[in-house]
């Protein structure tokens, strides 16, 4: 054990230093004791009834597929008179062999999960006591005071959260070889107390000792049972392919995937029941783990760490927006955790009210939920009152000196294991960078909607020429007309957004009505509270009708400002061409080269309009198509039956919308230098494995291609309202 008093100072993820730490500080914060929480005997009952339960789980799945298997046995063996007598051979052989080749097919179905094991490779990153001696001081305070044993793995990882686990899983069922998981983005924000008290949480599911192993047996056959019902694998996609190889082929199919359906419906129904009845006790262990907190730390603080974590959630679902819109460009940071400290102090004050509404909300726990809501956490934690014994002052980061470099090798796993991204082929960047880039983005997405407000979009383009208009003879004349522009936007303003949103709700109505005529189509019910009330095909139909003459009354009504819209714009971006105007540009002589390409852009995505609306159209049926809740094979090819067209077609228009965008150059800066359009929104898009694969890759290029469109907006509102704002034609002149 190392006891010497090791110091270091606190540095945050970014390199920067703070006050230091010492083995023997985090030592003697640990001078008191606490009282450990009892497992009551109806605790320890409850658990093993729910764990009895659970193992009957996968002992029935057994049974069924044993069930199965002996009735194909007793038609292969009692059933061979199907054969015998003259004529129709070839149909007596089908009516035989059906249940056995499709009896046999789905046993197989059933039998593989057996063999099916997580190929997932762990994220996490582990810690030596010696290079990290501060944190592992702290592991071993609170193992002490707790009653838990120290683990035998320490790791770190990019998750917004802090695990107890069994190291290797079954091998480690008895025993002591336990690990703890802590999430960085933890580390480098909270305060240590904050830190302290949730591996204490963590440690009291330690100190739980049976419990904690009872509870991953529990939550080990959920997850298997999960797999066998839900996962897909390529011996599904084969079976798919084999029922479209030859019609005689479709008894012998249809006989398995009967067999397949039933045996997983029956297990879905084994699966809710299981999981409902195990997370009673889940969320029993979690009260349990709070009381270890609260008595470490106090009761106080419970309460603002539960908050700062929901902060650092919802960070994090917005780091990984800001990742995926940089990856497009194949840049990612070099450091995750940083970028969602970095992301949580720039949620807007408004979100951050409702995130803290939400912590102390009444919720009460749903039945498939492993956690009890924050509130009655908060309130079993008050009620417990105590005081806590640990209250070291100062930053978890003060824990790791190279905190810099473990957030960059943890990125990178996480990156390589969770994402299966190869770093090499990417360019990695700072957080400061990425989090600036992503500030970039919001405001330009800002500009566009005060700039082009509802009046422009990829299936309504503004018609504007893809090379800048020559710079005006007299400047006082186009800065009126500009003004003037300005002037009859604002006066418009309540009459395009009425015509906006009526040109919307029509949208809508003719989304809900085309998919609804293709679903009764198809021979299913529809939900005519999401959907309309159709009685039938012609009347959707017909509503469908209705809706395109509203939508396009609607976007005729628009035309006024749409005008006016236009007239502002190439008049201001003429301006571009006086070198005065340029002069004092913040982009300087090249803000004329960049609008010019960004023009460009424009320009080729407003040819495409028309094959973009219909895209749009065919993709939203699709998916109400595809959504369609089948319960039995001949409903589940009927359904993809109907969808196959759209899908066709999705396949060929995708083929027409990429190939005019070829040579059309990305207009922004990309990490692998200079590519076409098509390159950019093509990239990463799913390879073409089978009709349902035209699903994907267009709802892929078609959300490139919207996000893209929205950023082109951006960046040219910005810089017309940069020309408005040096020329000083922000007000009318008289």
């Amino acid at each position: 054990m190392v006891r010497e008093a090791t110091a270091a100072a606190s540095t945050t993820a970014d390199g920067t230093a703070g006050p230091a730490i010492t083995v023997d500080e985090i030592a003697q914060a640990f001078a008191g004791r606490i009282r450990r929480v009892p497992l009551t005997f109806g605790y320890r009952f409850g658990l093993l009834l729910v764990t009895l339960v659970t193992l009957l789980l996968p002992l029935l799945y057994l049974g069924v597929l044993a069930l199965i298997a002996w009735g194909v046995l007793l038609h292969a063996q009692y059933n061979t008179w199907i054969l015998e007598g003259g004529g129709l051979g070839w149909l007596r052989a089908i009516a035989y062999l059906s249940p056995v080749v499709g009896g046999a097919i789905a046993v197989f179905f059933m039998f593989k999960p057996l063999l099916a094991r997580s190929t997932a490779e762990a994220s996490d990153l582990e810690l030596d006591e010696r290079t990290h001696p501060l944190l592992f001081a702290l592991v071993r305070g609170i193992c002490q005071v707790v009653g838990a044993p120290m683990p035998k793995k320490v790791s770190v990882d990019c998750r917004v959260n802090a695990s107890a686990s069994l190291r290797r899983g079954f091998l480690s069922f008895f025993g002591h070889d336990l690990q703890l998981t802590i999430g960085l983005p933890l580390i480098v924000d909270l305060p240590l107390r904050h830190l302290t008290g949730i591996l204490a949480h963590e440690m009291g599911h330690f100190a739980q000792g049976s419990g904690m192993r009872l509870t991953y047996l529990v939550r080990s056959i959920n997850a298997w049972l999960f797999r066998v019902v839900y996962q897909r694998d390529r011996w599904d996609a084969k079976l798919d392919e084999w029922e479209r190889l030859d019609s005689r082929l479709f008894i012998m199919i249809w006989t398995a995937r009967a067999g397949i359906w039933l045996s997983r419906l029956i297990l879905k129904g084994l699966l809710n029941a299981g999981h409902a009845v195990s997370t009673l006790m889940l969320r029993h262990m979690e009260y349990d783990a709070d009381r270890y907190e609260a008595r470490v730390i106090g009761s106080d603080q419970f309460s603002l760490t539960a908050f700062r974590i929901r902060v650092l959630g919802v960070a994090a679902g917005r780091a990984m927006a800001t990742l995926a819109a940089a990856y497009s460009e194949r840049r990612l940071t070099e450091n995750f955790p940083a970028l969602v400290v970095m992301t949580a102090s720039r949620i807007p004050p408004e979100v951050v009210l409702e995130i803290e509404k939400s912590t102390g909300d009444g919720t009460k726990a749903g039945v498939f939920d492993t956690h009890p809501p924050d509130a009655s956490r908060i309130e079993s934690v008050r009620r417990e009152n105590a005081p806590g014994i640990f209250h070291l002052s100062g930053a978890a980061s003060a824990l790791l000196p190279d905190l810099p470099e473990l957030c960059a090798q943890a990125t990178v796993l996480y990156y390589q294991r969770e994402h299966g991204i190869d770093v090499r082929e990417v360019s990695l960047i700072s957080a400061s960078a990425l989090s600036a880039h992503d500030k970039s983005l919001q405001d330009s997405e800002a500009a566009a909607s005060r700039y082009f407000g509802p009046l422009v979009s990829p299936a309504r383009p503004l018609l504007i020429e893809p090379l800048l208009p020559p710079p005006p003879a007299q400047m006082e004349e186009t800065l009126e007309t500009v003004a003037e522009c300005k002037m009859v936007l604002e006066r418009l303003r309540e009459e395009t957004n009425r015509a906006a949103e009526k040109m919307l709700k029509a949208h809508e109505t003719t989304l809900a009505a085309r998919a609804a005529g293709a679903i009764l189509a198809a021979g299913f019910r529809i939900d005519r509270q999401t959907m309309g009330d159709f009685p039938d095909e012609t009347a959707a139909r017909a509503a469908e009708k209705q809706a395109r003459a509203e939508r396009k009354a609607a976007e005729d009504s628009l035309a006024p400002a749409r005008a006016a819209l236009r007239e502002r714009l190439t008049s201001t971006l003429s301006l571009l061409g006086r070198p005065e105007i340029l002069a004092q540009m913040s982009e300087g002589g090249a803000a004329a080269q960049n609008v010019t390409a960004l023009l460009g852009a424009l320009a080729a995505l407003a040819n495409q309009a028309t094959l973009i609306s219909e895209m749009m159209e065919d993709m939203s049926t699709a998916a109400a198509v595809l959504s369609i809740d089948a319960t039995g094979d001949e409903e589940v090819q009927r359904r993809f039956n109907h969808a196959f067209s759209l899908l066709q077609s999705l396949h060929l228009r995708l083929g027409k919308l990429l190939a005019p965008l070829g040579p059309v150059p990305y207009p922004f800066q990309h990490a692998r230098g200079t590519v076409s359009l098509a390159v950019y929104l093509s990239d990463g898009m799913p390879p073409y494995e089978n009709d349902l694969s035209a699903f994907s890759r267009t709802g892929h290029v078609l959300g490139g291609l919207y996000a893209f469109h929205r950023r082109v907006l951006g960046r040219i509102a910005e810089t017309a309202e940069e020309i408005e704002r040096v020329t000083g034609a922000i007000t009318p002149r008289t």
